[in-house]
This record gives structure tokens, sequence and C-alpha cells, in this order.
């Protein structure tokens, strides 16, 4: 489903400005912002990277929820935020300062403590966590980084564009590992059930979409750390539909550890 999404985003991606190209009026003054091959070498050292990061960070975290809860995952994966600091840092999007080293500490004793005591705990799931927060930091640093580097990744879409394709060719690979078993499933059995799986994920694939070029216009106005600060009250919301949902436990200590980590990264932006 996910590698379905990649591809929906990939043809919108390009139906978005073949569109523009097509029609009058308006249009015919968007003909000029469909955009140009990027340079090959800024191609190499951002929106590939950020296309296969993108495929590695969902894979990763999908991969976690078999052996972990969804609590858990979320928690987790608010280390998100030390990984955007770190790769902020080494590419020289946000400055070097002794104040960052110890928000940095602060917001890894905070996880700490949220892990500390899981029931279910797992360090395969962990690690897989743990491996889709440095994937998903290093991806909205170099989303920044290509906006920085050329203007005509100002636009959302444009950003879109150029990274879809390799988002794609990352999952393909795992794709046809699942194909044989998928092609076996009672999904493919009915064509009724089979186009109304297709209508769900078309779907899917268009608010995966929007949400995307979203966080993008995001990163352009702000930072890919304010991105990922603003991105905690989501977890938060997430971490309150889990335990009404599936019946999470989450100690005092759990909740202690989330807020701590949620303040440093308060902090940080007030420093």
């Amino acid at each position: 489903m996910t590698a379905c999404h990649m591809a929906v985003k990939f043809a919108l991606s390009r139906a978005a400005f073949a569109a523009c190209c097509c029609c009058g009026g308006a249009g015919a003054r968007l003909r000029r912002r469909a955009p140009e091959p990027l340079e090959r070498r800024l191609y190499w050292r951002t929106a590939a990277p950020i296309g296969l990061l993108t495929a590695a960070d969902v894979l990763m975290s999908n991969a976690s929820l078999m052996f972990i809860t969804v609590t858990f995952y979320t928690i987790a994966k608010t280390g998100t935020l030390m990984w955007t600091l770190l790769w902020a840092v080494v590419l020289r999007l946000e400055p070097a300062r002794w104040v960052t080293a110890l928000i940095i500490s602060v917001i890894t004793a905070g996880l700490a403590m949220a892990s500390w005591g899981e029931i279910d705990f797992s360090l395969p799931g962990l690690l897989l966590v743990m491996g889709a927060g440095c994937a998903g930091g290093l991806r909205w640093a170099l989303t920044q980084l290509l906006q920085q580097a050329d203007p005509a990744c100002k636009d959302p879409l444009v950003v879109v564009y150029h990274v879809a394709g390799a988002s794609l060719a990352g999952m393909l690979p795992f794709v046809l590992i699942d194909a044989i078993p998928w092609a076996q499933s009672k999904f493919c059995d009915s064509p009724a059930l089979l186009l109304q799986t297709a209508g769900i994920v078309a779907a899917g694939g268009c608010v995966a979409f929007a949400l995307v070029a979203t966080e993008i216009h995001l990163v352009k106005i702000t930072s890919s750390l304010t991105l990922g600060v603003l991105g905690q009250l989501k977890e938060i919301v997430q971490i309150g539909i889990a335990m009404v949902a599936f019946g999470d436990a989450m100690t005092a200590l759990n909740a202690a550890g989330l807020a701590l980590a949620l303040s440093g990264t308060w902090l940080y932006k007030r420093s």
C-alpha cells in the first residue's frame, strides 16, 4: 500500500505540471514553471537521497510496528527531532552552539525516560524506529538544503516532482518481494473488492501527496527543525488515540520523559 502511495505521488507530481501546460489562460503563465532538470551533482547530492531516505523512513517505521506498540513507536519517534538538530548542524543549516548540545542532551534524557519500563520493549523495534528517525531527520535537512540551493525548489510541487521517482524506486524491491503473496490474497479474487481497494489506496495517495507538499512548504517558510517541532502536536494526538483505541499503557515516567523531550525542543526555539 505504501508503494502505491508513492506511485500516486509520482503520478500526481507529473500530472500537476502536465495540466498546467495543457490549459490556457492562467495555465499559460504557469508553463514556464514546469521544473527543469536539476544539475546532476545537485540531484545526486540532495533530491535522490531525499527520495531514498523517504522510502527508508516509511519502510523502517512500518516494520517497527511488528515489534512494538503504537505508543512506544510514537515516543521513540520523537528522536527524529534530535536527528534533525544534528543533521542541521552538520549541514550548517543551524549554528553549532553549546546550548544546542545541551538541549540535545535534554531531549535524549527525555527519550530515555519515555522508553524506560516499556512492557512490550523490543530492541529490533527500537532500532528500526531510531533508523527511521535518523533517515527522517536527514531527509528534511536535505530538503531545506535543496530549497536553498535551487530557487525553483521553493515550490513544493517541484520538490515532489524531483524526489518522487527516487522514493518509488526505493520501494520497488520490497514490492517485488510481496508481489506473489499479494496476488494470491483475497483482494485479487473479487474484481469489486480489488476496485474498492484501489480506490481507497488512491485516495490515501492523494492525501499523502497533499501532506508532503504542505510539509515541504512549511520547511520553506520556516526550517526543517520547526517542522519537526510542529509535528510533535501530531505525535501527542497519536499517543492519545492509541491509548483510547488500543488500550496502550503509559506510565508517569513515560509521560514525564515525553514532556521533557518536547520541552527541550521548545527551549531550542526560544534560545
